[in-house]
């Protein structure tokens, strides 16, 4: 199966993949302190799943000198993820998980109204975000329908 091998400085940290992933993301973080990390994550659709769910596989913050490496590979033996959650949840800060909106990740506790679909969900600004777009591209005239 395809991997995502992560090495810092020569070593390796991770052998990101999983028989049933859709995709894997690696990002790099840099904050306004200066502070710098990757993360590793994925999403994973079984055969009896219609959306996906969102997996972890690795989280390191970095130093300054670090050097970081991708490599995609084939593998036989990967690392497993660490953690995983249905896109229509989050982990709240208590460390539940809690709805959450599938466009922007915004658990309930944090929006006005979230809006519970089968396959997902969608906050008050996400939607209102979307009313604004189809405004703008002359979906509709912005006028509620009866």
């Amino acid at each position: 199966m395809k991997a995502l091998k992560i090495t810092v400085n020569g070593e390796r940290r991770v052998l990101a993949g999983h028989q049933d992933a859709a995709s894997f993301i690696f990002s790099y973080i840099s904050t306004p302190r200066g502070e710098t990390a990757y993360h590793v994550s994925g999403h994973l659709l079984r055969k009896d799943q219609e959306v996906a769910d969102y997996v972890e596989w690795k989280h390191e913050d970095l130093n300054e000198d670090d050097e970081v490496t991708l490599a995609v590979t084939e593998a036989k033996a990967v690392d497993l993820p660490k953690r995983q959650r249905p896109t229509t949840h989050d982990w709240n800060p208590q460390g539940e998980l809690e709805l959450s909106c599938s466009f922007c990740g915004n658990i309930k506790s944090d929006v006005k109204y979230l809006v519970k679909g089968s396959n997902g969900n969608i906050c008050d600004k996400c939607t209102a975000l979307a009313h604004e777009i189809m405004v703008d591209e002359g979906v509709f005239d912005g006028e509620a329908k009866s």
